[in-house]
């Protein structure tokens, strides 16, 4: 049975994660996650893609991206994880899978939830066990924000300012934020939002879907939401 196209929008905030086929491990050392930042630089420039915060663990990734005027994302985060399993083959002498399947994303309203969800998104290497403090693992959007140390992915939006009148009270003010978030929970909505954003995303898909003359009906599938 073919997939369902994925809906994207100009100027929308997505959550965005993949794992390593059945969980196994796809940056083994420095040199792959090094690698693998820089294919996610180009694409992310090609692709006009914002990347507020993103975060690395051996077995996959996590980020919070923004699209252009031309939504791009399914072909990014393809172009991306193809181009990363072409090397990692090569390098490695491996053939297969090396994704559990296509990236999985949710669209965020980004007034309400980016910065708690970016901090969620950069407490990952201690989910995983990875590190006590996420200022001690590298490969994360967190020293942008905190130590405000520039890397070559992150984008710092403007939302940042509002946490405080100084460059010093809002790196504390960020780095005091406690997500409240769940895997569990998040692995199950579609959109992350309140409830007119909800409606908000409900009506541009069925706008979306809507019928065109000379282009069949599409079969939406259920929705599932969060706020």
């Amino acid at each position: 049975m073919p997939r369902n196209a994925r809906l994207e929008f100009p100027g929308t905030l997505y959550h965005v994660s993949n794992r390593g086929n059945d969980r196994a491990k796809v940056f083994l050392d420095d040199h792959d996650y090094e690698h693998f930042v820089e294919i996610l630089e180009r694409v992310r420039d090609r692709q006009d893609l914002r990347v507020y915060h993103w975060a690395l663990a051996p077995a996959g990734y996590r980020m919070l991206v923004e699209t252009g005027e031309r939504p791009s994302l399914a072909a990014a985060m393809q172009s991306l994880q193809l181009a990363f399993t072409r090397y990692f083959h090569r390098r490695y002498g491996r053939s297969g899978h090396l994704w559990a399947g296509r990236f999985k994303s949710f669209v965020v309203e980004k007034e309400r939830h980016l910065l708690e969800l970016g901090r969620y998104v950069e407490m990952e290497p201690v989910r995983r066990g990875l590190a006590s403090d996420p200022a001690t693992w590298r490969w994360t959007s967190f020293g942008a924000y905190v130590f405000g140390r520039p890397d070559r992915i992150t984008r710092v939006d403007g939302m940042f300012r509002s946490l405080g009148s100084d460059d010093d009270a809002r790196r504390r003010a960020y780095g005091a934020l406690a997500p409240t978030y769940t895997e569990e929970a998040l692995a199950e909505i579609d959109v992350l939002g309140s409830d007119e954003f909800r409606r908000q995303q409900i009506e541009k898909r069925r706008e979306a879907l809507r019928p065109r003359r000379g282009r069949p009906a599409s079969r939406p599938h259920a929705a599932r939401f969060a706020r």
